[in-house]
């Protein structure tokens, strides 16, 4: 006899303690167990769930259908948010077809959804993507950190999505009709922490006709990430680990020292380029009924 037990998904819908704190998402959900590869290292704190799952990528067992039968429990318009850790669009993605079979059941029960991801197989599940978008809010997010691909290769590994690509796929997503954005993580001290990089994002956002940027100048580190991540600082950045032990020691999150100032520097060319930035002014575009006050970083 087989005594193993099958391993079953318990919830998949995890409920938005605070909606007004995270682009009016109701729900966070993810079809996929594991995590991408930049969270081996380090996260950000814009990022819903921040601890690293050191396991491969995989689908959740039956994802589908406990997806199902929560969805239909909820509110109609309510925001279905598919966050990076993992990345929906996966490799995994292009045979299991998860997301695709994910948002046809969005669509059926009249639901928005928000997506935050690198791939382009997104591009697949536009035309699901529009359906959606006729009744409820459709968000598309990429994180862009870097401009050199080269760093963005060290922290994020070598199959991470250039610069330039995930430009042209946050265009795509605009021309499709889409609320678009970045979220600028992640911000790690004396590596992407200068006043250039932004610009430099922030100026290809507007030719992308980007709606907003949202940022995170405050990266973090658990414990158990911490020793990587310094392996990987002392192979690819000699001597930055030094510099790292003096300004922080063991403390989990850091933020840029010259974090103010990149504030300020931020704040400016949104405003003079004219893209959102402050949560309250994204939360109005998707949507427009949500009245609350709260700060921007």
């Amino acid at each position: 006899m087989n005594n193993l037990s099958v391993k079953t998904t318990k919830q998949i819908l995890i409920p938005n303690k605070n909606p007004n704190r995270f682009f009016a998402i109701d729900f966070f959900a993810s079809l996929y167990q594991g995590s991408s590869p930049s969270f081996q290292f380090l996260a950000s704190l814009s990022d819903p769930f921040q601890i690293y799952d050191n396991q491969q990528i995989s689908p959740k067992p039956d994802a589908l259908v406990v997806f199902e039968n929560e969805i239909k429990e909820k509110v109609k318009g309510s925001i279905i948010g598919f966050y990076l850790n993992p990345d929906s669009y996966n490799q995994m993605e292009d045979k299991k077809h998860l997301m695709r079979k994910a948002l046809q059941v969005v669509q059926d029960y009249q639901m928005g959804v928000y997506i935050e991801t690198t791939s382009d197989l997104i591009l697949n599940d536009f035309d699901l993507l529009r359906k959606i978008k006729e009744f409820a809010p459709v968000v598309i997010t990429i994180p862009i950190g870097h401009t050199t691909d080269l760093v963005s290769e060290k922290i994020e590994g070598v199959n991470a999505v250039k610069f330039i690509d995930r430009i042209k796929l946050l265009r795509k997503c605009k021309d499709a009709g889409f609320i678009t954005g970045i979220l600028f993580k992640p911000l790690i001290p004396y590596i992407n922490d200068s006043e250039d990089i932004i610009l430099h994002i922030i100026d290809k956002a507007k030719d992308a006709f980007c709606d907003f940027i949202y940022p995170s100048f405050v990266i973090s580190l658990e414990e158990n990430q911490r020793k990587s991540f310094f392996e990987l600082i002392d192979h690819d950045f000699p001597g930055l680990k030094n510099v790292y032990m003096d300004k922080f020691g063991m403390k989990k999150t850091w933020a840029s020292p010259y974090q103010q100032n990149l504030k300020k520097q931020f704040v400016f060319a949104c405003k003079k380029n004219k893209i959102a930035y402050g949560m309250k002014d994204i939360i109005q575009m998707i949507k427009p009924s949500k009245n609350e006050q709260f700060t921007l970083f």
